[in-house]
C-alpha cells in the first residue's frame, strides 16, 4: 500500500485509476492466456476486455472489431494464441 504522501505526490485519485486499471488488465490478461481461451481459439488473434472475449481472429479483423464496438485498445489484453 501506498502512504497519503506518496498518494499526494502521484496524483492521488489519477493514482487509484490507474491502480484499477493495472489490476483489470491482470485479471484480463490472466483470462486471455487460460487454457480455455488456448483451447478454444488456437492460432488466432484474440482481444480481452473486462473479463470478456472480445474477439479472435487475425489482427487486422481484431483490430476493426474493437473499433466497430468503441474500444480503445490500450485497454485490451491482446495476444496471439498458439496453436497446439
Amino acid at each position: 500500500m501506498i502512504s497519503e504522501e506518496q498518494r499526494e505526490r502521484l496524483g492521488g485519485r489519477f493514482l487509484e485509476a490507474a491502480l484499477a486499471d493495472t489490476r483489470r488488465f491482470e485479471e484480463d490478461s490472466r483470462v486471455l492466456f487460460s487454457a480455455a481461451v488456448a483451447q478454444a481459439h488456437p492460432a488466432q488473434w484474440v482481444g480481452v476486455h473486462l473479463g470478456r472475449i472480445v474477439t479472435a481472429a487475425d489482427l487486422d479483423q481484431l483490430m476493426c472489431a474493437l473499433e466497430t464496438q468503441g474500444i480503445d485498445p490500450a485497454s485490451v489484453a491482446v495476444g496471439f494464441i498458439e496453436a497446439r
